[in-house]
């Protein structure tokens, strides 16, 4: 009895996604407007938001939404909007709006 041996099935390489979870430059940039503006919706409509001291409104919302896990994309945009812009105005001023140190 003579046994062969199976052939050798070559591996497809194919293109590898690049970025954050393979989204392109527009996607991130599309995501990255509709969550400044859905931030700036929620901070427009919930004027007295609590917020926690030295995070202001922006950090308490990506603070909120960080431990919240969003599924919904446009959700999981103003948290990252939220993020982006809190640690902006920290890197500018050293303070983030929404917190008034009385």
């Amino acid at each position: 009895m003579v046994r062969e041996k199976a052939k050798a099935v070559a591996r497809r390489v194919g293109a590898r996604a690049t970025g954050p979870a393979g989204n392109s430059f527009e996607k991130s940039m599309q995501g990255g407007a509709i969550g400044g503006f859905g931030l700036g919706m929620v901070e427009k409509h919930f004027p007295q938001l609590p917020t926690i001291p030295m995070l202001g409104r922006k950090g308490t919302i990506a603070l909120v939404g960080y431990f919240m896990k969003p599924k919904h994309p446009i959700v999981r945009d103003i948290v990252f909007a939220a993020a982006v812009l809190s640690g902006y105005e920290f890197g500018k001023d050293s303070k983030v709006t929404g917190y008034e140190d009385e």
